[in-house]
């Protein structure tokens, strides 16, 4: 099974073709932004297990409640 990419990863493979050879994944700022990536799919998972919690909202409510509203 081929493995998902992630936001992050897209991002840095795409910022590197506009930049040319500079390598973005190397950076301090990717390697901090993919560690807390996964942090938030991990307590997105979690969240998602633990979904018979009183508290459990859908994905748009879960996302205003963690990140704000966007729009």
């Amino acid at each position: 099974m081929k493995n998902k990419i992630t936001a992050v990863e897209w991002l840095a493979t795409q910022l590197e073709k506009y930049y040319g050879n500079q390598n973005i994944k190397d950076t301090t700022a990717f390697l901090r932004a993919k560690q807390m990536e996964e942090e938030q799919i991990k307590d997105a998972y979690g969240d998602g297990i633990n979904g018979h919690r009183n508290d459990f909202c859908n994905r748009d409510e879960y996302f205003v409640k963690t990140y704000g509203d966007v729009s």
